[in-house]
This record gives C-alpha cells, structure tokens and sequence, in this order.
C-alpha cells in the first residue's frame, strides 16, 4: 500500500462548503501534506470553531494498525520524511510507532491551522485506549510504557499520579476511549478522553477526580445540547502537574440525524455559531466517486458529521467544534459488502460470481470511455445504473444498488448512495474536426 493523503485532498477539491474551509486554507494544507505523502488514511477530520466567521480548519487523519502501520512505517523512512525524524517531537512520533504494538488500534495525528506554513508543522497526537485492559480494568503498566515514548521519563513520572487518579476514579465498566499529547502546543501534560459517559457520570466524574470548575456552567452545557444528543458523552482534559484542567471537552453525537438544522439554530441563538457556520455544516455531508489513483482506484469519498464538542474554559466560557470527517471506501469493498448483501438473500439460488477487484476497475474504466461516445449507453447510465453495469460486465456478477451515474457534481446525495460524475459527452463532429 502506497500513500494516499494527497491523492484524498486531490479528490475532495472543490465540494468543500467555502463557509468551512476556504480555498486558501485548502491550498495550505495541501502543501503540508507533501510531508505526509507517503503516510496512508482511509479516515480524516476537519475540524471546524463554529463560533468564528474564519474558514479555517485543523487537519487530522487516522492511521489503521491492521491496513495503514506498515505504510506509515515504510514512510517515515524515506528521504521526505527526514526532516520530521529530526525533529525532536516527531521522533517520539517515531518511537511510538516502532513501539505500537496489537491492543492499540490505530492512532490520529492532528495538524492545528497555525502549523501548516511552519517548515515542520508540530503535531498532536493521539492512540486509542479502548483496548488497553487488564481483566475489568485499564492496563496502567501498558498506558505507561505507550506514554513513555511520547514524553519524557521523568516527565510522565511527575504526571503519572494524577493520571492514575483519573483512571482510578472512573465509573465501573467504563474505560478510557483517547490518550494523547498535545506536542504542538504543550509537551507537559497528557490528554484523557474516557469512554461514553451518561450525564450523571460525567457530573460525579469531575466532582471525583477534583475539577475545579464551575458546575453551574457545567450544568448550562447539558441544557443546551442534552435534549439533541444520542446521551453518550466523551468527556476529555488535560491532566499536569497541577491536577485536572479546568478546561474540559464534551463529544457526543446527536441522537437523530433531522435534528442536525435544530440544533444548530440551538447553537446560534446562544451565539455558539455563526450563521455562515451553521450553513457550511449543513451543506457538508454527501458522498462522491473518485479516481484516487493506480494503488486505490475508483473509491466512494463519503462526508458525514463525526461529532460535536462543547468545550468549557475559564478563559473562554463556553465553545463549539464540529467534527466533520471524510472516509473513503474502496471500491472493491463497495462490491464485496453489496455482493454479500445480494447472496444471503438468494441463498437457495446459484451463487454470484465475484469480481475481482482489477476487473471492477476495467469496468468503471470502460464505463467512462463508453459514455463519453455512445450517447444511448450514457442515457442508460443515467436511467438504470445497475443495467449499465452489466451491459459492461456481461456476466453473472453481483452489482451493487447505490452507484448513481450523474451528468455533473452538485446534487447532494442523502439516502446512502455513491454518485459517479460522467466525463463530457464527445461529439463526433468534435472527434472528426481538425
């Protein structure tokens, strides 16, 4: 597997909502990226303040220990990547990932908009605990040596005490979800988020592990966003020397997706976000087909909302996020998950072929071709996808039902399907002139 970060940049250009991210942001991180051209993602998030009119993100991917280590490994040893090693925090980078070992899922690396023009942008990064277990309980020894990469000996030895505190405290059979450092803005503290709390947990949590916050306003956040969220709330701070910030970060994702153009008339009238914003994260979700490549081929980039964050600081009050996340799906995944769908339901019957995944790619390839000289194949493509398909594969074969061949980008599509953009339509007179 070879990098693909560019190759999703390239295919998500021009179907960002400009309220969201402009094309000057677009164009920053863009350029950042050749820095991480060789790492491998099919996940990322752009994270957007909803309460501010500027069109500026942080950038974040997700690296799978299964699909995606061993590119991100073969990457950091390549000349491009030789100016991160050097650096001191990305080398704990490195250390962590020659370190990552089978409990620790993945990981997300976390690039804040003030980084991209830096000649080495800083990262926050982060690793998922949610498997980091002895019987019921978190394995501290395993948090400890996954932590000792990332900082110093001595420095996690000041910290380690009240990081046990806060693991120490947490409610029965709940775990931590996050671990994670935050190396560009700070390298003396760690970031906790513990796994889905209720709201009452969370309010006992903070009053157990010593958060000195006001409750009042603690209490004002839960009225504001309780009645739309699914009740499950990530509850996230920084622990230091001095204990558990004050600052704290509440993730949650709402419990009914026609809810989303409420809620954010909620965070408006609050002044939580601004009406622009508001627009941009409406006009975000949608699915898209793109070419990402020889390595990647024909891919559905699917937009959806991963999570809201209302966070509170002494400083600040309270703040909104939105966390608006980009997954591709891989075209010969899109087949074998429609394919299976299409074969428990015929179980009696004589079985599908499989296409293999080379020959899904000549299909779309001779879709295109096709499409672009016989105007009566197009119509077809446009009519009955599925019929399409088939008159190019022309044997039995599981075709999947959501693909929508479309004449141009713009129709937002919410019903689960995959839209693939015809190329223009040739003229033969075009073809024969001069």
């Amino acid at each position: 597997m070879n990098g693909n970060i560019k190759n999703y940049l390239d295919g998500i250009a021009g179907n960002l909502p400009p309220e969201i991210i402009s094309a000057e942001s677009y164009c920053q991180i863009y350029k950042m990226a050749d820095l991480f051209s060789d790492f491998a993602a099919s996940e990322y998030i752009m994270e957007t303040h909803l309460n501010t009119k500027d069109a500026e993100v942080d950038f974040s991917f997700r690296v799978l220990a299964e699909e995606e280590k061993s590119c991100l490994n073969c990457g950091l040893k390549t000349d491009r990547c030789l100016p991160l090693v050097a650096d001191y925090n990305w080398s704990r980078v490195v250390e962590f990932v020659n370190f990552w070992s089978s409990p620790i899922d993945d990981i997300w690396f976390e690039i804040d908009n003030d980084e991209y023009e830096r000649k080495i942008p800083q990262p926050c990064f982060f690793f998922n605990a949610s498997k980091l277990e002895k019987g019921a309980d978190v394995d501290e020894q395993l948090l400890f040596n996954a932590l000792k990469k990332l900082l110093d000996i001595g420095q996690l030895e000041s910290l380690w005490p009240n990081i046990h505190k806060a693991i120490f405290q947490l409610p029965d059979e709940v775990g931590l979800f996050q671990v994670g450092v935050m190396l560009a803005r700070s390298n003396d503290r760690v970031r906790i988020f513990t796994a889905e709390l209720t709201r009452e947990q969370t309010v006992k949590y903070l009053s157990d592990i010593g958060w000195t916050g006001p409750f009042s306003e603690l209490e004002g956040l839960f009225q504001l966003l309780h009645s739309y969220s699914d009740s499950q709330y990530i509850l996230d701070f920084d622990v230091s020397q001095q204990g558990i910030s004050e600052k704290i970060g509440i993730n949650f994702g709402l419990g009914k997706k026609q809810d989303l153009s409420a809620f954010l008339d909620n965070l408006v009238e609050k002044h939580l976000c601004t009406a622009a914003k508001r627009s941009g994260v409406l006009a975000w979700s949608g699915s898209k087909g793109s070419f990402l490549g020889p390595d990647y081929g024909y891919s559905a980039l699917l937009k959806d909302i991963s999570h809201f964050k209302i966070g509170y600081s002494p400083e600040e009050g309270l703040k909104a996020k939105a966390y608006l996340r980009i997954a591709g799906v891989y075209m010969k995944e899109l087949f074998k998950g429609h394919a299976s769908t299409q074969l428990s339901a015929v179980q009696s019957a004589a079985r599908l072929k499989q296409l293999g995944y080379k020959e899904i790619q000549d299909i779309f390839k001779e879709i295109a071709k096709k499409s672009m000289l016989d105007q009566e194949y197009r119509e077809l493509c446009l009519e009955d996808s599925q019929a399409a398909i088939r008159r190019i594969v022309n044997r039995d074969a599981a075709i999947p039902d959501n693909i929508i061949f479309l004449e141009e980008d713009g129709e937002r599509l919410d019903n689960g399907n995959v839209a693939y953009i015809l190329p223009p339509f040739l003229k033969k007179s075009w073809l024969l002139s001069k």
